[in-house]
């Protein structure tokens, strides 16, 4: 829940920040690059881009998996907010 705050906050002061900008899109992208990068690395690390005989493979045992699958989630949920507030800048700002 942690990671999840840690995005809410950083999400509202890229929102905060983007209505004092004179180019709100420089917040609006940097909030999208942050977010989808953090879910393209919780996708690598829960092992979502693999196929089936590569995912059994890299998982040595179950504390590790839990361990991946920590780094996952904490990684989707700190990604989920910098992306809701990406798109609420760009909504905010279409003409």
């Amino acid at each position: 829940m942690r990671a999840f705050l840690i995005g809410l906050v950083i999400g509202i002061l890229g929102f905060v920040v983007s209505l004092f900008l004179k180019e709100p899109g420089l917040a609006e992208n940097g909030l999208l690059i942050l977010g989808l990068g953090a879910m393209g690395l919780a996708a690598v690390f829960g092992g979502a881009l693999n196929s089936g005989d590569r995912g059994r493979a890299n998982y040595s045992d179950e504390q590790d998996f839990k361990q991946r699958m920590n780094w996952s989630t904490q990684l989707f949920l700190f990604g989920l907010p910098c992306v809701l507030a990406s798109l609420a800048i760009y909504l905010l700002n279409m003409k």
